[in-house]
């Protein structure tokens, strides 16, 4: 063999060695030390590269399992890289989960989810959230201001009536809370007049007598009653006594039969973190420090906030999420006179198998 051709093969031979070497590829650094210690398996080949995933939360203590799946590493685990996304509420992101910008939240059954159902946009409910079996938590979601509570002019939910009381968002889970409370006081929405102010400006609003009440989520609540604004009047256990109306949604991608395997394996990572939350976790230091970052929740704060029970199993709490939709047409509130059925909101097909896949770790 001459010399020239035993360097042509020396060079073939080494070629051929270096390609059948694996190739190093970079970790993003983990946000704790579970993550740190266990990272995420290779993505089998059957699984569609999807590239970052984005999953949208309001900065509430509910998106807890968001939160503990990012930072415990699960989503890791199932081989996703995942983006959360900060939004001011769910509705912004219902056009985003339809076109695929956006491919999972949780999500209430509002006006905004009812009339996309309506026009059959491309999402849907995959699972339950809160368990619908558990008692409603004791969270506050009305209070009234401290004035006029210290003086008696509204000592009960019926002094409301000619109150103007703000919200952040008409036709929301939290109207739909007021509307209950007001029922068992002889009111209708009528009358009170509601103003739409942001929760972070409602402080404010009360404050200088702009509004009477507010009805807002756990955090600006807690900052209302710990600033000596307002003062409790209604929680959501005075008024419901279980359930969770809406679910955990997927958007256009995920719903995509391609994509199934991705929406499994994200589905399990979500239900794992649910279950961590319910198991003990809310006690775990490492849970309080992720509630403060995607929060900006103080601890003693979050110690303070009644606790969520997830639907360990996905259940989705049917009877409240129409409940809810009856709630909408009788304030005409949505787009449609007739009830848009359970099968057209929900797609329960990737839940077992989520279900089975967590039930074998």
């Amino acid at each position: 063999m001459s010399a020239l051709r035993k360097i042509v093969l020396l060079i073939f031979m080494t070629l051929l060695i270096a390609a059948c070497q694996p190739i190093a590829t970079m970790q993003p650094p983990a946000q704790m030390a579970d993550s740190q210690a266990a990272p995420a398996p290779a993505a089998p080949a059957s699984m569609p590269d999807l590239g970052t995933l984005q999953v949208a939360y309001v900065p509430v203590i509910g998106f807890a399992p968001f939160f503990v799946a990012a930072d415990k590493g699960y989503f890791a685990e199932q081989g996703l890289t995942v983006e959360l996304l900060a939004v001011r509420n769910v509705d912004e992101m219902l056009a985003p989960l339809s076109t695929g910008k956006v491919d999972m939240t949780m999500m209430s059954v509002t006006t905004g989810f009812l009339n996309a159902m309506n026009l059959k946009m491309d999402f849907r409910i995959v699972s339950g959230v809160g368990d619908p079996t558990a008692p409603a938590n004791d969270a506050t979601f009305l209070v009234v201001s401290k004035a006029l509570a210290d003086s008696g002019e509204v000592a009960t939910v019926s002094d409301l009536k000619g109150r103007k009381i703000a919200i952040n968002l008409r036709g929301s889970g939290l109207e739909y809370l007021l509307y209950k409370g007001l029922d068992q006081a002889g009111l209708t929405l009528n009358d009170v007049e509601l103003v739409t102010i942001p929760g972070r400006e409602m402080l404010i609003a009360l404050q200088n007598g702009a509004v009477d009440g507010a009805v807002a989520g756990g955090l600006n609540i807690e900052q209302m009653i710990g600033q000596g604004v307002a003062t409790p009047l209604l929680a959501t256990a005075d008024v419901v006594a279980n359930g969770d109306a809406g679910g955990l949604v997927f958007g256009q991608r995920l719903l995509d039969p391609a994509n199934r395997e991705v929406g499994i394996r994200i589905l399990t990572a979500y239900l794992k973190a649910a279950r961590y939350l319910n198991d003990g976790g809310w006690a775990d230091p490492e849970v309080t420090a992720s509630i403060q970052t995607y929060t900006g929740m103080e601890p003693a704060l979050i110690a303070q906030t009644p606790v969520s029970v997830y639907a360990a199993d996905g259940t989705v709490d049917e009877v409240g999420t129409l409940d809810m939709q009856a709630f909408q047409l009788s304030q005409g509130y949505v787009e449609f006179t007739e009830t848009i059925p359970l099968a057209q909101m929900v797609d329960l097909s990737m839940l077992s198998e989520a279900l089975a896949r967590l039930d074998q770790e």
